[in-house]
């Protein structure tokens, strides 16, 4: 009965795969100065959500297009909404800027955006927003099926530990002497 569950969960989770409807995006960004960003996105139907890192002193963050030209109109500016300061030396600590917002997008925005015209720009740092692969359906199957393999592997050694089958097996066996 467990493993009629198991299999109806798998094939349900293999259909709803790509009936979410959440892309997910992320942009590195770099530069001269040897400081880095990071930017993790979602788009939901049309509504946009973003989650941007960057080093103190890297504001105003924008969204432009097309990459990559890097002098390319902006589409977004990025809303601030925290700040850790930097720590004096000794300190590790150089301190980051958090932008963290979300708005609704057009179609031909969500276009721009899936085709990966879009980048996050703030002074030298750049990073183009990239699409995040989801899972396809082989790779969850395949995931599964591996899964079914190993709970059966030790269902089976728990089995045989069990009732000593092994063990019988080898006194059965006459010695070669």
């Amino acid at each position: 009965m467990k493993k009629v569950f198991l299999l109806m969960v798998l094939l349900g989770s293999l259909a709803s795969t790509h009936a979410q409807g959440t892309m997910q995006f992320i942009a590195n960004l770099s530069g001269d100065s040897g400081y880095t960003g990071i930017g993790l996105f979602s788009l939901v139907t049309n509504y946009f959500s973003y989650d941007v890192q960057m080093p103190f002193g890297y504001s105003p963050t924008e969204i432009r297009s097309p990459w990559p030209d890097t002098s390319a109109p902006v589409v977004f500016n990025l809303q601030l909404t925290s700040v850790i300061q930097p720590e004096p030396l000794p300190s590790t600590n150089r301190g980051a800027y958090f932008f963290h917002g979300h708005f609704p997008l057009s179609d031909p925005q969500i276009t721009e955006l899936t085709s990966g015209q879009w980048f996050l720009s703030s002074y030298d740092l750049q990073g183009q927003i990239l699409n995040i692969p989801e899972p396809g359906g082989v790779t969850l199957l395949g995931t599964g099926i591996g899964i079914f393999y190993f709970h059966g592997l030790r269902k089976f050694r728990d089995h045989v530990g069990a009732n000593g089958c092994g063990r019988e097996l080898n006194r059965r066996m006459p010695s070669a002497r």
